[in-house]
């Protein structure tokens, strides 16, 4: 059926004149803006060149909610008679793209990228158009991002449904889930290449979405044809470019996925290798070994070399036998295997498929050692050379083969620039490097402290945080626990006390930090336990919760929190009658140093002088950053305590709402599973010789934290953007009822 258009009639209306006697029809068209119609006008053109029916269009949709409407592909199918695959996360709009679309195979998965667990969780809008996993981007479209239901979906990577669906190629890619796209496209090796692409950079969403996009499909050898207000449509620069006798096999060049190893899968804890050679003179005993070491390397490497030439020229520099030079070889693979830490969310992208590339002196035995040790469970292939990627051999060897490498590394010439040069897509990583936190701290006067925060933030996964609360939790916040709780347990273990008793919610982070260095340091005291407490809990006089606390302070605990004046403290210890020789020593993260602050408290509590407390902190406001900077990095999914009940004897905490939702609760969460992970890592990779680096030299420590805190001011700032409001709404509440506002 033809239309005519109506455009058209109505414009020679109104400049009243005459229509063309041809008439001008209408095109079909299915797309939300007409994307449909730029592909068609697109693959006509390439089918052309290439001498191939349009029948043969073979296309991928993913997302395909409705079997018509805003489809990018229906036009294929309906009109050239294409055939392709449809993937639906949602298993209320299967039904109608398998009875719509016989001719398509319509799969029900969530495609997510690598690393994804087997099943996630959609949310499901009103409008099923904005269903998504993330549901923050369905509420981002105000009134009509209503969340219905939620439901668990099988998932699937893009790249397994190129590879096992589209043998012989495919032509057409199109990409719509709803936030999660440029995410997924970043991921994909694309082992299977569509010469088109057309996705949706949710611009409302994603600050900057098409350089995003642009960045991301540059690097893998696409170029931008055409935008529309929602959607990016990209072509296959080099499919484009070969002409006549390309076939969907051939633009389907096989695509592997490649990778470094050393500081881009693994890394080491001591960070360089010079450490690891000065304690591998330390062990064996030889002076002068770390430097021969070190020499020996420079005089073979020109050539193919591993290892064991390595020990070859060390034997003949300090006339050692061969058995003497193979002891301390398999010293220094002792050492290595000790310093191995996995780069976790880059480890966790190898799957079965991948090639790993590495310019490395240890053997593959070896290697495969280490890998295994950090958690590498499969059997990949590695290629092992001395110069192969610095020169450009390997990436030639992956050219004449046939395969198209996408490759991740460290290092900026060998694995990006000559990878890049002989048709390989690099992409760099520095997420091994020191950030200039940790460097800051290692070059003055805090290596182990360094090394401990640099491995345990490598080995703990940050797939669901934002750069810039990654960089807040690791570069300020979690240092400033580290430190805070090493000075604790230096005091504590020089006599002050047997128990510490943390805080409830701002305290939850800092005793996981406290535990961990105390696991460290191979102590079974002092023992740490959570205090079900809050301002409004120490000051309402409640008889249950006073018992409850005089029975907790019979240990005679150090009182721990993150942040405060001790006020509401010192009237808990007033309520109990607790004589100045009875009171808990009370450790602040924190001190919030305002003496205005704190006198209208101490009047409002009707404090008297003799009620004062003994605190100490590691920091103050006065010096360091305002309290609501850490205590929104330490914000935790959890209600204030208001007091406590029992329940079959036990004492629970009655608690008020959350007071986060939205986005600023998705951050919150996140941080949470963050430092609980981070804090677990850190038992392994703390030392006891953290301790004494903290508590040997407190005034360095404290320069060093005010200059990270120096570094992150902009950080701080998208901190106060995002989660500020509902953290000053709360505390507006709390500070209207401690004035009396409801009591």
């Amino acid at each position: 059926m033809k239309l005519e258009n109506p455009w058209i009639a109505a414009k020679c209306r109104e400049h009243d004149v005459s229509p063309n006697r041809l008439p001008t029809f209408l095109q079909e068209r299915y797309g939300q803006l007409g994307e449909d119609l730029i592909l068609e006008a697109t693959l006509k053109s390439y089918f052309a060149r290439q001498g191939l029916p349009l029948t043969s269009v073979r296309y991928l949709e993913v997302g395909a909610n409705h079997p018509i409407q805003t489809s990018n592909t229906y036009l294929f199918q309906h009109k050239w008679g294409g055939r392709g695959v449809l993937v639906e996360a949602n298993p209320a709009l299967v039904p109608d793209l398998q009875r719509v679309r016989p001719t398509d195979q319509v799969l029900h998965y969530a495609v997510v990228p690598p690393g994804y667990p087997e099943k996630v969780s959609i949310n499901i809008a009103t409008n099923s158009e904005l269903s998504s996993i993330d549901a923050q981007h369905v509420r981002s479209f105000g009134a009509i991002g209503q969340v219905e239901r939620t439901v668990e979906v099988p998932t699937v990577t893009l790249d397994e449904l190129l590879q096992h669906c589209f043998p012989e190629g495919l032509h057409l890619l199109s990409i719509d889930i709803e936030g999660l796209d440029l995410e997924v496209i970043r991921a994909s090796v694309l082992p299977r290449r569509p010469v088109f692409i057309v996705t949706e950079p949710s611009r409302h969403y994603h600050h900057d979405a098409e350089r995003g996009f642009a960045e991301a499909m540059r690097a893998k050898g696409y170029i931008e044809l055409a935008r529309t207000d929602y959607n990016l449509i990209f072509g296959d620069a080099a499919a484009l470019e070969r002409g006549r006798g390309h076939t969907p096999a051939a633009a389907a060049r096989r695509g592997v996925r490649t990778f470094d190893i050393f500081d881009t899968l693994i890394a080491r804890h001591c960070i360089r290798p010079e450490p690891l050679f000065v304690e591998l003179e330390r062990r064996s005993g030889i002076a002068g070994l770390a430097q021969a070491r070190f020499d020996a390397e420079r005089r073979v490497e020109q050539g193919e070399y591993e290892l064991s030439d390595i020990y070859a020229e060390l034997a003949r520099a300090l006339d050692l036998s061969p058995e003497q030079a193979q002891e301390i070889a398999s010293m220094e693979l002792q050492l290595e295997l000790e310093n191995v830490v996995p780069v976790r969310d880059q480890l966790d992208l190898v799957d079965g498929d991948s090639v790993l590339v590495t310019d490395m002196y240890l053997p593959e035995d070896a290697i495969r050692l280490l890998l295994e040790k950090a958690g590498l469970r499969l059997d990949v292939p590695i290629v092992r050379t001395s110069h192969g990627k610095r020169t450009g051999r390997v990436w030639q060897d992956f050219d004449r083969a046939g395969w198209r490498a996408v490759h991740l590394g460290d290092n900026h010439h060998s694995d990006v620039q000559t990878a890049a040069r002989h048709g390989a897509r690099a992409t760099l990583t520095s997420l091994a490097q020191p950030t200039p936190v940790e460097k800051h701290l290692y070059a003055n006067g805090f290596p182990k402290f360094a090394q401990a925060l640099r491995s345990a933030r490598l080995m703990t996964s940050a797939r669901d945080m934002p750069d810039w609360l990654l960089r807040l939790q690791t570069q300020l916040n979690l240092p400033v626990l580290v430190a805070a709780s090493a000075m604790l347990l230096v005091h504590m273990a020089q006599g002050g006390g047997t128990q510490a008793l943390f805080a409830s919610r701002d305290g939850r982070h800092l005793k996981m930090a406290f535990d961990a260095l105390r696991t460290a340091a191979g102590r079974a005291e002092p023992v740490s336990r959570y205090w079900y407490t809050s301002r409004i809990a120490r000051t309402s006089g409640d008889p249950l919760y006073l018992e409850y606390c005089r029975r907790l302070f019979e240990a005679s605990p150090v009182i721990v929190d993150l942040c405060g004046t001790g006020s509401s403290i010192a009237k808990l210890f007033a309520d109990l009658r607790l004589g100045s020789e009875d009171r808990p020593l009370v450790y602040l993260c924190e001190f919030v140093e305002d003496d205005q602050q704190e006198s209208a408290l101490r009047k409002a509590y009707g404090l008297r002088e003799d009620d004062a407390l003994q605190v100490m902190s590691l920091l103050s406001t006065r010096s360091f950053v305002n309290n609501e900077v850490l205590e929104l990095l330490n914000a935790t999914p959890e209600g204030m305590v208001r007091g406590v009940t029992q329940i079959a004897g036990r004492i629970v905490p009655l608690r008020d709402d959350w007071e986060f939702d939205a986005e600023a609760a998705q951050w919150v969460r996140a941080q949470s599973r963050y430092v609980t992970q981070f804090t677990g890592h850190l038992e392994a990779t703390a030392c006891p010789a953290v301790l004494e680096e903290i508590s040997t030299q407190g005034a360095q420590l404290l320069s060093a934290l005010h200059d990270a805190a120096a570094l992150l001011r902009a950080d701080t700032e998208t901190l106060f953007a995002r989660m500020l409001a509902a953290h000053r709404s709360n505390e507006v509440t709390v500070l209207q009822e401690l004035a009396g506002g409801r009591r």
